[in-house]
């Protein structure tokens, strides 16, 4: 439980502070003047971002917690 937990504070920081600074990009970088006029961060790639971000996370805690799962508890406590 509490690795999800953290996981899921981390994924969730992690992803709010890309997303914002991908927002902040498009915000900025591309006005009528500029040469980047026309792009836009339209809803369906923040989902599917988050949706890429939900996997990989999702992966490596699967990866992590079987390690952590097939360790006995004596040897952590022994020591």
């Amino acid at each position: 439980g509490m690795v999800l937990c953290q996981v899921g504070i981390v994924g969730a920081m992690g992803f709010s502070i890309v997303i914002a600074l991908a927002a902040a990009f498009f915000e900025f970088a591309c006005s009528p003047t500029s040469a980047l006029r026309g792009f836009i961060l339209p809803w369906w790639i923040v989902v599917a971002a988050a949706a890429i971000i939900a996997l990989a996370i999702l992966l490596s805690t699967a990866v992590s917690l079987r390690r952590v799962l097939m360790l006995d508890p004596g040897v952590v406590l022994r020591s």
